[in-house]
């Protein structure tokens, strides 16, 4: 009985540090696993904000409306022939780009200068 009231007066007195350890855990686990997410599914790749693409921001095209492929009309050949050819024309231009070395992680991308 006695133990019980001493574990009891501990966790009163101890109840907002708990609170706040327990929710500086949640929001540790939920970070790490968003970005374990943003990693594994190939989004970090995709995004522009990285500092080794800074040379890249300039030169997306913002109006692209005449190289769009129609979704209405008839499944033809000559469509398919179309779509497969402007497909092929943007997956090449992704070809260029190497995701997978070394590189974002120089000095030099990360913008990190040694102090004079």
């Amino acid at each position: 009985m006695r133990w019980a009231s001493k574990s009891q007066h501990y966790m009163q007195r101890h109840r907002y540090a708990a609170l706040i350890v327990g929710v500086l855990l949640i929001a540790a686990l939920l970070v790490s696993l968003a970005m374990h997410m943003y990693y594994v599914n190939g989004v970090a790749q995709l995004d522009l904000s990285h500092p080794q693409y800074r040379s890249l921001r300039s030169s997306i095209e913002r109006d692209r409306k005449g190289e769009l492929f129609t979704s209405q009309g008839k499944l033809t050949k000559p469509a398919i022939e179309e779509f497969l050819r402007k497909y092929d024309k943007e997956s090449d231009k992704l070809k260029g780009y190497d995701a997978f070395n070394g590189d974002p992680l120089a000095d030099s991308e990360l913008e990190i200068t040694p102090q004079q």
